[in-house]
């Protein structure tokens, strides 16, 4: 019977050790044993571990409550051998008798409170063999307490202090060897002390151990995370990370910061450890990355809207090509009808007036009648008038053709002297359609000399410009086109009364892919390329633009910039 209640009180103590530890910190932290040791939870499993394998062993040695007697042998005794190694172990932590067997008792209450909550009936022989154990644990402890003398109890605590500075040093040692700036700010707001690598960063210390042992008093919270540990520790957050810019002699530096309350182990300190983790560099290099991101893309972009702007021109090309030898038979052809009409004319004139002469009058009515009835002298009124218009209207032709053969050519790297007067009236020309309807154009042109560029890419900073006023004014409204130089530079200034733009759209007009425009209307090419092309050019773009009233868009090149020795990507649909 005894032993098999050996067994089961084996299993239970094996069972419960959470359940043990938790009711001897209960009972530890309500009479106040935690402010001289640990909180920690396994801070105490190492004395619940140890107190229940030395009863579990005494359950094995004794079948029945192990009761005491005059000549015991404390010494070979299991519960013996645990109080003696305890009482040396608290003895070089500097704990006093008391202070031992009074937190022995709740050792004591806690395996007892273990039976009376786990046990369904009765458990009095359990109950007993629990308290014989502590008896004699506590016997074997004061035993060993009492014999030893004062040297030996000396040697003991100095041993203990020298373990004690090790740890602490040990400890310390970790604390400053971190790279990570780390600083502990107690529940008052005042910091505590600061490892290494913070007093160097804060300016408040260059040596190891200076802040722990000299600096203490000095310490202080930074002024530019003040505001956040402050908010910090009013709230109930048990810790919080967030980024943090710091600018300091006209440099940006970038953090990582993580507040975390104190992990207090033993109920004694309190407050907030707050860790820096410098990632300025890897910001940098990945802000780095997301430009080189977005110029490849932009390159790329610009790469195939030059495939696809040299495919047009090529096309174009083939297109003004099969135009202009039509055109140019037209014309040819629509000469030589008005000269003949002018001859016809003149024959018939002549002949009328032979008529006129002759003594046949029937002849010459017959033939006025025919002339009459077929409106010939109607016919000879109007054509030169019809033949007048039909070659004027194919002088047009044959002028958008040639400004479509030179605009089509904007693969082209060659770099001349241009007209920009000209070259701008050949780009309205090719956009003219888009424009006739809804725009009023107003020149204004001053003199110009010939300024030395890419005539194709200039060409195409027009035509951006121009189709993006026109979508500007929306049903109606006035494009004004002005042109000057100076001594050193010349400028055109394209203006339209249109919608004008948001501080916001001014502010990224010309970054990549930025448009205003539905999905599939535009590229957001347009803009950038053409800040591209002036500032390949050396020159610049002033936008002024004002909501609901309009824009304007000022160039200015050089009258002779340097040609670049790498051609820019150009070609890119408006917008």
């Amino acid at each position: 019977m005894a032993s098999h209640r050996s067994q089961h009180l084996t299993e239970l103590i094996r069972d419960n050790e959470e359940w043990l530890m938790e009711r001897i910190l209960h009972y530890a932290s309500l009479h106040n044993y935690t402010a001289y040791t640990s909180t920690l939870m396994e801070a105490w499993r190492a004395s619940i571990s140890g107190l229940s394998e030395a009863l579990i062993q005494a359950l094995a040695s004794y079948d029945n409550p192990p009761e005491f007697g005059p000549t015991e042998d404390w010494f070979g005794d299991p519960c013996g051998i645990f109080g003696r190694h305890e009482a040396d172990l608290h003895r070089s932590r500097g704990i006093t008798l008391s202070m031992f067997l009074s937190l022995m008792k709740y050792y004591r209450q806690t395996y007892l409170d273990l039976l009376q909550a786990r046990y369904p009936t009765t458990c009095d022989w359990e109950t007993l063999f629990v308290q014989r154990f502590f008896d004699r644990v506590e016997i074997s402890f004061v035993e060993s307490w009492a014999n030893v003398d004062m040297t030996q109890n000396n040697v003991e605590l100095q041993r203990a202090n020298r373990n004690l500075a090790n740890e602490k040093n040990k400890f310390l040692t970790l604390f400053e060897s971190s790279s990570l700036p780390c600083f502990l700010v107690t529940r008052d707001g005042r910091v505590d002390v600061m490892n290494l690598a913070a007093v160097r960063f804060f300016g408040q210390g260059t040596r190891p151990g200076e802040a722990y042992y000299f600096g203490r008093q000095n310490l202080t919270v930074p002024e530019w995370l003040a505001d956040d540990i402050g908010g910090f520790c009013s709230s109930d957050k048990s810790e919080f990370e967030f980024e943090k810019i710091f600018c300091s002699a006209g440099q940006e530096y970038y953090f990582d910061i993580l507040f975390k309350r104190m992990l207090d182990v033993s109920q004694k300190f309190s407050g907030v450890v707050v860790t820096l983790k410098d990632t300025t560099a890897r910001v940098c290099a990945q802000k780095k990355l997301e430009q080189l991101h977005s110029n490849l893309k932009a390159t790329q972009a610009q790469l195939l809207q030059r495939e696809k702007m040299a495919s047009i021109g090529q096309l174009a090309t083939g297109v003004a090509h099969e135009i202009n030898n039509p055109i140019g038979f037209v014309q040819s052809n629509l000469s030589s009808l008005q000269r003949y009409g002018e001859k016809l004319g003149l024959v018939l004139q002549q002949t009328e007036a032979l008529l006129g002469e002759g003594q046949d009058t029937t002849l010459a009515t017959r033939y006025a009648e025919i002339l009459g009835k077929n409106r010939i002298g109607q016919v000879l009124e109007d054509m030169p008038s019809l033949i007048k218009e039909s070659l004027e209207g194919t002088a047009r032709v044959a002028t958008i053709v040639r400004n479509l053969k030179t605009f089509s050519r904007v693969d082209s790297d060659s770099w001349g002297l241009c007209d920009l007067n000209e070259s701008l009236e050949s780009t309205l020309s090719i956009v003219w359609n888009e424009l006739k309807y809804k725009a009023e154009i107003r020149r204004h042109y001053g003199r110009l000399e010939a300024v030395y560029c890419n005539p194709q890419l200039i060409s195409q900073v027009f035509l951006n410009l121009l189709i993006n006023a026109g979508q500007a004014l929306g049903d109606k409204g006035t494009i004004s086109l002005t042109t000057w130089q100076d001594d050193a530079d010349s400028y055109i200034t394209i203006a339209d009364t249109g919608c004008g733009m948001t501080e916001e759209t001014k502010r990224r007009l010309f970054e990549p892919f930025y448009t205003t425009k539905e999905v599939g209307q535009g590229t957001g090419l347009g803009m950038s390329i053409v800040y591209d092309i002036v500032s390949t050019h050396h020159g610049s773009i002033i936008v002024d633009s004002t909501l609901g009233q309009g824009s304007s868009f000022t160039i200015r090149l050089p009258k002779r910039a340097a040609q670049p020795q790498e051609g820019l990507l150009q070609g890119a649909e408006p917008g």
